[in-house]
Formats: structure tokens, C-alpha cells, sequence
């Protein structure tokens, strides 16, 4: 695609990493550098569970270290995912972000779709995708489909988080305005709900943007329980009088998993969410 001659770049990709795992992170990075859409920066803010960065290493290699759309970023001191993607978040020079995690895939036209989507579309502030699910040796474990009309994703919104985070691309300023990353743990969730009830606007295309990995040391198959009591937290603070019968009901069987080991309630969510097994 044209450049932009502003000096600007036509989006932005955040991607905050802790003690990532250095060929997961190097697909990712090749995945990026393949898009079509060619004039993209990414910020990676990195933090370290001691005084020195895990990636820096890599990032010194000269395919990334030549590449000067590659912004990284080290901080010695611990904090908090929230509050890297909010340093992230401040770091970025375009109005459209689009997240990606230091252990997925995206597909060579990911940017370049979710970039046409938003100048098409004005009226839309969040655009997400599909996702493909693949394991430790990147085999392909199932299909992830979320709704992809507005109405469709603020209905599925009372019942579960239906927008894949690290295949979202939004408006810099609709994100601003609506009070950025807050929640401690489910900032994606959190968000979405808080632009919902001011009126923002959602999509998702209908196709597979991303290879979506799940490892055993990843956050995504970790604190699933503290995720599941955010998760139900979060439905009642935002949607406690929209919920009906399926939405309380849901609760209820959110509050029974909890009670499970976090082994099963893992296979179950697998079980009732991948399609294409």
C-alpha cells in the first residue's frame, strides 16, 4: 500500500511482552514485517522479572534492529499489564491502534483489511476478526467466530467478551475518550463494555485474521479463575439490568465452573468455543 506522507504511520501495533518466549515472539515479529500493509510501527514495551529484558537480544538483531518502524522499549521495574499497554498507548504517533501478543500469528493482510474496514466505514470505532487457535507446535486447533454486526456484538456482549483482543484494530481517540484501559486484568472486556454504553460502534469480519496461540505458560491459559470472576463482575457492573434469563443464567453456570478444577474448566471452554475440531 501507498505510503503515508506524512511521516506518520498508518496504524500502530502494541505489543506489551514479559519473559516472552523468543521463537514464538520471532514468528510474531515475521508475521508482522510479511502485511501487506507495509507502513505500520509497533511499540513493544517490555518488563522483566528481573533487571534484565528477555527480548532485548533479539530485538538487536539486525532484521529488527534495521527496521526502524520497530520501537522497543524496556522497563526495569514491574507493574502491570494495564500499565504497559497504557505506556504503550502513549508511545503511538497513529490514530488507529491495532493490538497483537508476542506469541501469535497474524495473517499477511490483517492490517491492511482492518485498515480498509475503518476508512470505509468512519462510523465504526472498533473492528475485530475471527481466529484461528494453534498450540505449542503452531498445529491448528480450532476456529474462533465472534458476531459480526454491531447489534449482534452488543447483544453476545451481556453474555462473554465476543472481540478477540489481539485481533482488534480501533480509533486511537474513541479509545481516549471513553477512558482508556482500566480493569486490572480484563482491560479488553472492561473497555469494550464502557464504549458500548456510550455509544460507540463495533464490527468484526468474518474471517480469520490471526493464529491465536494457547501454551501452558501463556497469561491466556492462566488466572482463569480470577478471569471468570472478573468476567462476571464486569457483566454486572455494566449490563446488571439488560442480563434477562440467559444472561443470569450464564452467571450461574460461570459461578458453578468456578468451583471445578482449572484443568477442566480450560477443556470445557475449548469444547464449547472452538469450531472445526
Amino acid at each position: 500500500m501507498e505510503k503515508n506522507r506524512l511521516n506518520t504511520p498508518l496504524v500502530s501495533v502494541i505489543m506489551p511482552i514479559l519473559s516472552p518466549n523468543l521463537g514464538f515472539l520471532r514468528e510474531t515479529l515475521e508475521s508482522l514485517q510479511a502485511q501487506t500493509l507495509t507502513d505500520w510501527e509497533l511499540v513493544v514495551m517490555e518488563e522483566s522479572t528481573g533487571t534484565h529484558p528477555t527480548a532485548a537480544g533479539l530485538f538487536a538483531e539486525p532484521a529488527y534492529q534495521q527496521d526502524k518502524r520497530i520501537r522497543y522499549f524496556f522497563n526495569e521495574e514491574r507493574t502491570t499489564y494495564r500499565e504497559q499497554v497504557i505506556r504503550a498507548f502513549e508511545a503511538i504517533r497513529s490514530d488507529l491502534v491495532a493490538r497483537l501478543d508476542c506469541d501469535d500469528v497474524a495473517s499477511p493482510e490483517r492490517l491492511e483489511k482492518q485498515y480498509c474496514f475503518l476508512q470505509e466505514n468512519p462510523q465504526v470505532d472498533v473492528v475485530g476478526a475471527f481466529i484461528d487457535v494453534i498450540d505449542e507446535k503452531s498445529e491448528l486447533i480450532g476456529r474462533r467466530e465472534y458476531p459480526t454486526s454491531h447489534d449482534a456484538m452488543i447483544a453476545a456482549m451481556k453474555l462473554y467478551n465476543p472481540i478477540a483482543h489481539p485481533v482488534t484494530m480501533f480509533r486511537k481517540e474513541s479509545v481516549e475518550r471513553s477512558g482508556g484501559y482500566q480493569h486490572p486484568l480484563l482491560d479488553d472486556y472492561d473497555l469494550w463494555c464502557r464504549m458500548a454504553k456510550a455509544g460507540h460502534r463495533f464490527a468484526s469480519l468474518p474471517e480469520s485474521l490471526l493464529r491465536y496461540r494457547l501454551h501452558g505458560s501463556s497469561l491466556k491459559s492462566s488466572k482463569t479463575k480470577e478471569t471468570l470472576r472478573a468476567t462476571i463482575a464486569i457483566k454486572r457492573e455494566y449490563w446488571r439490568g439488560e442480563l434477562g434469563l440467559r444472561g443470569w443464567f450464564r452467571i450461574g453456570l460461570e459461578r458453578i465452573l468456578l468451583l471445578l478444577p482449572t484443568s477442566l474448566i480450560l477443556w470445557l471452554f475449548q469444547r464449547m468455543t472452538l469450531k472445526n475440531r
